[in-house]
């Protein structure tokens, strides 16, 4: 993996980190699918299904609420914006590329259609940072941290999650429990008449199988996915709708014996292993270590040492 710049050779295979674990429902969940107009529905607003019936969490729902609280948090620390740390909040459609913040889409659209000899125009100071550079490597140098990891619409991401499945030997949730919502008027501080609903929620205590794939990245960038994931396993990121009335709160449980660390040496141990009961590359010893080893040279590149900070 080459250090330069935070830029691996994504033409080839460096590493794996696979993270397997459980979510926990601490509150009960609604994660919409729309309004059933089925004339015979359980409710009027059901929650997402898989085709057996059995709800279950997309994978976009939860890295969405993993990448907003990591933002959230990379933007309170201190000179976040000269580091580049994350995307700013609000929308901005400018053509040049700002000093310090991440590209936006027009930015990214108009590099890509700009010859690099003429990316000076566009890059408002930042043309040192790129020179010389591949186009895939300016996209890449220019964007925030964030968008390296998570990914942007000019640049690929390198976390990978599964659809949360509810886990093995859960009961019958076919039929998930049915609430009853009422739309209320803002202005006459009451409810709506004739606004009575019904919604379908996945109850408090129902696990997940959490698998999340994490690639080619280095140190640094694995720390800073583990920022996140703290979050998720101290309870703090809720999921999903109806946030503000209690629901969607849960627990990440990260399974270190089931979890793996892959490299160049045991790819091939883990397609073709020699004993198919053993895990190549199990975390189950020393996956804590790591992990904090990995938020700690994430604080270090961003001059946190050790993470003393106010």
């Amino acid at each position: 993996m080459r250090k330069d710049d935070n830029l691996p050779d994504m033409r080839a295979f460096h590493s794996r980190l696979v993270l397997r674990g459980t979510l926990e429902l601490r509150t009960s969940l609604r994660l919409g699918a729309g309004r059933d107009t089925q004339i015979e529905a359980a409710a009027d607003l059901p929650v997402v299904k898989t085709v057996d019936g059995r709800p279950y969490i997309p994978g976009a729902s939860f890295k969405g609420a993993w990448r907003a609280a990591t933002e959230a948090l990379l933007r309170g620390l201190p000179d976040h914006r000269e580091k580049n740390l994350a995307c700013i909040s609000v929308p901005r459609d400018e053509e040049t590329v700002p000093p310090v913040v991440c590209l936006t889409a027009a930015a990214a659209s108009r590099l890509k259609t700009t010859p690099a000899e003429k990316w000076a125009e566009i890059l408002d100071g930042r043309a040192a940072q790129v020179k010389d550079k591949s186009l895939d490597e300016a996209l890449r140098i220019l964007s925030c941290r964030t968008c390296r990891l998570f990914g942007a619409p000019w640049l690929a991401g390198k976390v990978l999650i599964k659809d949360l499945l509810v886990g093995n030997g859960w009961g019958d949730l076919t039929r998930p429990a049915v609430r009853d919502g009422v739309a209320i008027d803002r202005d006459k501080r009451s409810a709506a008449p004739k606004r009575k609903y019904t919604y379908e929620i996945v109850p408090e205590g129902t696990p997940f199988e959490v698998e999340i794939a994490v690639e080619n990245a280095d140190d640094a960038e694995l720390g800073l996915a583990w920022l996140g994931l703290l979050a998720f396993q101290q309870g703090q990121i809720p999921l999903g709708g109806a946030r503000s009335r209690g629901l969607g709160w849960c627990e990440l449980r990260v399974d270190w014996s089931h979890s793996q660390w892959l490299t160049r040496n045991s790819l091939v141990e883990s397609l073709f292993p020699d004993d198919p009961s053993a895990l190549p590359g199990s975390l189950a010893e020393d996956g804590a270590t790591k992990a904090a080893e990995w938020l700690k040279a994430f604080l270090r590149e961003i001059g946190l040492e050790g993470g003393s900070h106010e």
